[in-house]
């Protein structure tokens, strides 16, 4: 066997029990890629007459090929029993076609508990309350995958949509995310994805005030970037880009008496609230800007009193002593 065989050799798809057809199928593919050993597969011996008996020594060589490579395939030791499978059917003179049904009818049954088991895992999957959009979305990727070993297909857009849209449906904080995701009618797994890690990167995770439609709406129109995984920040509030909704200057405009708020920011980065006095009427001077336990008069007024009452005590105190020093 040349170097460049051998090389294509040490590539043989192992054996999989638990995704048998999807193994079959690469396994077949390998040989039909690499080398003609599959046309063994492909077609019946021929008889010893055909061609001189030129026909039929050209096809055991091939069979003989796919053999070499197939006890490769199950050459693990986890493999050990499928390994005896091919060897006692090599012993009994049988085709690489013959083989390979061998072990598909040994595994096949074991093969469709695992679609089934890895089936309902994908069906039922939903994110818990402390996972993120990310992480969520790479556990349905994985579960996708783990079905495709299997053998079983799964669409991105129908199926995988439908797991996270239905998963999203019962958690409150997407909420706005999966109204945005649901009632767009041209939805699929690219956009939904990028509405979804959009709205936890903003912190938009949760109903406001504004309506849930008016938040889908505004969803469904964020820009994506080129890779389409990230999306530009663009405030569902005033539809300005770079920054959040929750950090919106226009959120703390007013307020529900329609007095202007100012947001300030202390040492420690906390933002606070400031509102502006300047309607207010005090009860005391009848002054606006200030109320009337901070009236700069009712201070004055009682420096006043407090001065006359001294100067009282001290006239009073005068009078005592003059009148003692007439008697």
């Amino acid at each position: 066997m040349s170097s460049k065989e051998t090389a294509h050799k040490s590539r043989v798809p192992m054996l999989q029990k638990r995704g048998i057809a999807q193994w079959k199928k690469k396994f077949t593919g390998y040989l039909r890629r690499f080398n003609s050993a599959n046309l063994a597969l492909a077609t019946a011996r021929p008889a010893a007459n055909v061609q001189g008996g030129e026909a039929r020594a050209l096809w055991d060589s091939r069979n003989n090929v796919a053999i070499s490579y197939l006890e490769e395939a199950v050459s693990e030791t986890e493999n050990a029993d499928g390994e005896r499978i091919v060897l006692d059917a090599v012993d009994e003179g049988k085709t690489c076609t013959e083989v390979l049904t061998l072990l598909e009818n040994k595994y096949k049954m074991v093969g469709t508990k695992f679609v089934r088991a890895a089936t309902k895992r994908f069906n039922t999957c939903v994110i818990s309350p402390t996972e993120t959009a990310e992480s969520f979305i790479n556990r349905i990727l994985a579960l996708k995958s783990d079905l495709h070993d299997l053998g079983k297909e799964v669409d991105l857009d129908d199926d995988c949509l439908g797991v996270l849209l239905s998963s999203l449906e019962n958690e409150a904080r997407f909420e706005v995310a999966a109204a945005a995701i649901s009632t767009n009618e041209d939805m699929n797994w690219e956009k939904a994805t990028t509405i979804l890690l959009t709205a936890e990167l903003s912190g938009d995770t949760s109903t406001s005030a504004t309506s849930t439609k008016e938040h889908a709406k505004s969803a469904t129109n964020i820009p994506r970037t080129h890779s389409g995984q990230q999306a530009t920040l663009r405030c569902q509030i005033c539809q300005k880009p770079n920054h959040s909704a929750d950090k919106c200057h226009f959120r703390f405009k007013s307020d529900t008496q329609g007095n202007k708020i100012h947001t300030s920011r202390t040492n420690n980065g906390a933002t606070t609230k400031k509102k502006d006095n300047s309607r207010i009427e005090c009860f005391n001077c009848h002054k606006k800007g200030h109320y009337a336990n901070k009236c700069p008069e009712q201070k004055r007024g009682k420096k006043d009193k407090a001065k006359n009452s001294a100067a009282w005590d001290s006239d009073e105190h005068a009078a005592m002593m003059q009148e003692r020093d007439e008697e």
